[in-house]
């Protein structure tokens, strides 16, 4: 009966992540596009966008992108075709598999199949598993890959089994080169892992080293490409250690004191490392904001639902905090576990700008279900120890609580969401690039805005131009500036120049945002987004 009841869990987990895949959301943003032809070039020519070679780093837009989910959304195009079914497809194939993933771990730490069933449904409803499933977010996969390596150790640990620490060691390695996130949280989650289970650890020594060998040398490689420009630039990019104000506060104390002929104290309470601590501080500690994880205001729309729910339901709230309570009052292995990963994912986003992040966070699925599955089996195992009709009440109070608010949550994410944020999403770039490409002809040039963030990934993957001419003929991707004037290919040229100088040429095709173009200008065609708003303009001379 419970694995009918998981099949069942896993069906809906399905349906909800592939249900309108292609069009809800209702565009490609431009973190999928370059994903999505990058893909398409490694299958076409084993290169990336500038050359590059089956690369372990992906240079994108600068952005430096781990490798993993590109090469998984290789075959996916090889299958499905240059389209964003394909794009997405390891993210919602990999998120209904992690609802799988979550019953054999939760199993694995309780014992428990009924708090398994429901850690699985609560994750196949998670409005903050389902936001990073159903689009090209590296999250998606990494929080699959995490719980099985979590399963797969502790598995392998209590059946002594060789086989089952190796593939964890495969799980936690592969996903280092999933996500930058799981860079910090991935080492430091497998040494707590280590530290709690020190006696089951000392007598398999020889297993566990095999593990720590097959990790290491996943892990070695990217600790010294953090090292280098393309690490450095990528952690420069978001960190919060580029900010100056906390620095400058820091050496006008240190000056102050100085002064005044205390360069003991300038040393002793202003020290360098000491001066973004508050920041780093204050950054972990709002990720376990209330209002952060069930209102959801924080961040873009495409990390949540606005209107909706917050990345958890609000009716989880009531579940978390005495599952909080009933861990730490079950003392023991696997409660640790639990308690180790969720203080331990908030970790490599404090230090980053931009908090509190969902994204950077997801890594905290499936522990906030488990715990909210472990909160509802101990309150109704009380509950029945007194009255077995209580319980049984309790839980139909529980679901009649329950099923609206998902019911509104999925309203809103399948028929508001998609025209009240389409801009989110870039809706309507496809037809941009088809009516431009039909246009062109009839022009001696066409450009295009760098306003339009990356258009050429845009018109590369819409257009599904050959990645071979692409590099050969075109010369590849110049830089994935935002403002960067040299990407071009075939009659595109994609440019922030001075557009009133370039609409005195002749035959010229222009494609633009509106806010491009004066408002004097008669366009060829305007696109707008499903609110209503016009977005781009195509204007000719």
């Amino acid at each position: 009966m419970k694995f009918l009841i998981l099949f069942l869990i896993v069906i809906l987990a399905f349906l909800l992540r592939f249900y309108q895949l292609s069009t809800n959301p209702p565009g490609l943003n431009l973190d999928e596009v370059a994903i999505g032809y990058n893909a398409y070039s490694i299958l076409r020519t084993g290169r990336d966008e500038y050359g590059k070679f089956l690369p372990i780093v992906f240079r994108s837009h600068d952005d430096y992108k781990p490798p993993l989910y590109i090469y998984l959304t290789a075959p996916s195009i090889a299958v499905f075709g240059v389209n964003e079914f394909a794009v997405r497809f390891p993210a919602a194939l990999f998120g209904t598999l992690s609802v799988l993933a979550v019953f054999f771990l939760s199993r694995q730490l309780f014992s428990s199949s009924k708090l398994a069933l429901l850690s699985s449904y609560f994750l196949a409803i998670s409005p903050w598993h389902l936001q990073f499933t159903r689009a090209a977010f590296e999250t998606g996969v990494t929080v699959f890959a995490t719980a099985v390596g979590v399963f797969l150790f502790l598995r392998g640990l209590t059946k002594k089994s060789s086989a089952s620490l190796i593939l964890a060691s495969l799980a936690f390695g592969l996903e280092l080169y999933l996500y930058q996130a799981a860079k910090v949280f991935i080492p430091l989650l497998v040494i707590a892992l280590l530290a709690l289970n020190l006696q089951k650890i000392i007598n398999q020594k020889k297993r566990v080293l095999v593990f720590v060998f097959i990790f290491a040398t996943f892990f070695l490689p990217v600790a010294f490409l953090s090292t280098t420009r393309a690490g450095q630039l990528r952690f420069q990019g978001t960190s919060i250690f580029k900010e100056y104000l906390p620095y400058a506060h820091a050496q006008s104390w240190r000056e102050a004191d100085q002064l005044s002929g205390s360069t003991f104290a300038a040393s002793l309470f202003h020290p360098r490392f000491l001066t973004y601590l508050p920041s780093v501080i204050s950054g972990y500690l709002s990720h376990y904001d209330l209002t952060f994880l069930f209102v959801g205001d924080h961040g873009p729309p495409n990390n949540y639902v606005p209107g909706a729910v917050g990345l958890l339901y609000p009716w989880e709230i009531l579940a978390v905090i005495p599952g909080l309570y009933f861990l730490a009052r079950r003392f023991r292995p696997a409660s640790l576990v639990v308690f180790a990963w969720f203080l331990l994912a908030p970790l490599p986003a404090s230090v980053t700008s931009g908090v509190p992040s969902a994204t950077r966070t997801a890594l905290s699925l499936p522990i906030y279900q488990i715990i909210t599955a472990l909160a509802i089996v101990v309150l109704l195992n009380i509950i029945r120890n007194h009255s077995r009709f209580w319980a049984n009440a309790s839980s139909l109070a529980f679901l009649l609580l329950t099923v609206p608010i998902v019911t509104y949550y999925l309203h809103m994410m399948f028929f508001h969401a998609p025209r009240d944020y389409s801009d989110i999403w870039f809706y309507g770039y496809k037809n941009v690039v088809a009516e431009t490409a039909r246009l062109a002809p009839n022009y001696r040039r066409v450009v295009v805005s760098t306003a339009l963030k990356q258009p050429q990934n845009f018109f590369a993957f819409f257009l599904r131009y050959d990645p071979l001419t692409y590099l050969r003929v075109d010369g590849g991707t110049v830089s994935g500036g935002f403002k960067e004037n040299r990407n071009h290919f075939a009659k595109f040229n994609f440019t922030s120049s001075d557009w009133e100088t370039l609409l005195k040429e002749k035959s010229l095709l222009f494609v633009g945002l509106v806010d491009d173009f004066p408002d004097s200008i008669t366009p060829i065609k305007t696109f707008h987004y499903l609110n209503g708003k016009p977005s781009v303009m195509i204007v000719g001379t």
